[in-house]
């Protein structure tokens, strides 16, 4: 009889002994699992935004080129007229001239850490307090803020508006 308690008190304690190894090392296993997958994660975070930093900048770049070149292009071309136009043209050349001129007040400027776009004109403007917040406005901001932008608008009336975007290049973790 005490054989058959001794034997059954083995078989336990080796069963509850193996239970406890195989318990850590499933959770040994399923910690690692999480930790793989915060990893992951975390390296796919940063792979989408180094594509939407490397996307923007690109189309930032090719905007800002493409609507250059074209002002730069009609610049010469009214500068190149100007000079065989009849005096009674003349002025409507310049003015023309100078309205192209002035219609590159759109600025990129690549910082270190961040994108500075600044739009400013010299138009009317209008009262931030007192305008309408339309769909416009809001679809800026909104869009700004889903690529972590910052969104400055600055208006008022009589001296025209600046909007100004600040876009990080890196996210601090």
């Amino acid at each position: 009889m005490s054989y058959v308690i001794f034997f059954t008190l083995v078989i336990i304690i080796t069963f509850v002994v193996f239970f406890t190894i195989f318990q850590r090392r499933k959770n040994q296993m399923l910690i690692s699992q999480f930790q793989q997958k915060q990893q992951f994660e975390a390296e796919l975070v940063k792979t989408q935004q180094e594509i939407q930093d490397q996307t923007l900048k690109h189309v930032g770049r090719e905007l800002h080129d493409n609507v250059g070149q074209l002002l730069s292009l009609a610049t010469m071309q009214m500068n190149a007229l100007s000079k065989v136009a009849s005096d009674d043209i003349q002025s409507k050349v310049s003015n023309a001239s100078e309205a192209i001129k002035e219609s590159l007040m759109v600025r990129l400027s690549y910082q270190q850490e961040q994108l500075i776009i600044t739009a400013k004109d010299d138009g009317k403007g209008f009262d931030m307090d007192t305008a309408a917040k339309g769909s416009g406005l809001i679809n800026m901001k909104k869009r700004a803020e889903l690529i972590n932008t910052t969104y400055n608008l600055e208006s008022s009336t009589g001296e025209g508006t600046t909007l100004m975007l600040i876009y990080p290049y890196r996210l601090e973790s």
